[in-house]
Order: C-alpha cells, then sequence, then structure tokens
C-alpha cells in the first residue's frame, strides 16, 4: 500500500475534525467565489478564449500621458493559486483512521 502517513494528523486529531467541517464551505461558498472573480480575454489572432484571475498589482498602472496601462503583474500568481485551491477541494482524498489512532491518505489521483 503506498499510503502516506500524516504525523500531524496523528498528533494533533482537531485537524482532520477541522478538514471535514470545512469540506463543505470549501466545495460551496469558497468554490462560487472563486468562479465568480475569473475573467476571461479572447485574442484577436485567435479564436481561443483564455480564463485567468487577476489580483491588485499592475491593474492601476498608468502611462506616461497618465492613461490607464494595466500590466496585470500577479495575473500568473493569481491564476495558479486559483486553480490550486480548485484542485485541493476538488480532489478525491481518502484519509483513514486506522486502528491505532494512525491516520493515513490513500487514494491519491
Amino acid at each position: 500500500n503506498d499510503a502516506l502517513h500524516i504525523s500531524t494528523m496523528h498528533d494533533f486529531p482537531f485537524i482532520f475534525d477541522l478538514y471535514q467541517r470545512m469540506q463543505s464551505v470549501l466545495m460551496t461558498q469558497a468554490t462560487q467565489q472563486l468562479l465568480d472573480t475569473v475573467k476571461s480575454e479572447t485574442q484577436n489572432y485567435s479564436t481561443t478564449t483564455y480564463f485567468f484571475w487577476d489580483e491588485f498589482l499592475g491593474n492601476n498602472d498608468l502611462n506616461v500621458e497618465g492613461e490607464p496601462d494595466p500590466h496585470f503583474d500577479d495575473r500568473i500568481f493569481s491564476t495558479a493559486m486559483a486553480v490550486n485551491a480548485l484542485l485541493n477541494i476538488w480532489t478525491d482524498t481518502q484519509v483513514e483512521k486506522r486502528a491505532n489512532n494512525e491516520y493515513v491518505i490513500t487514494g491519491l489521483h
């Protein structure tokens, strides 16, 4: 068995309890908030639509004439964080409590 032993769950069982309580919130409100803030853009030279998340870095940049010229400096980072959050929320990971009160993760996909 390729189970991975998680000593923090064994040492701190409240982490497992917290995980179980928060999972429904993550799968409803947190997921919806992330999906509500996704943006999309289609380039002029392509029919492909790109989806991404923007935060605040570079969104209010100005050019030398003082006109808006956003650079979206954190687009890659924000998108990576949002995608990783969604993967973490929706990946099916099985956590088992063994007879000796150890917790193991199995079924990683």
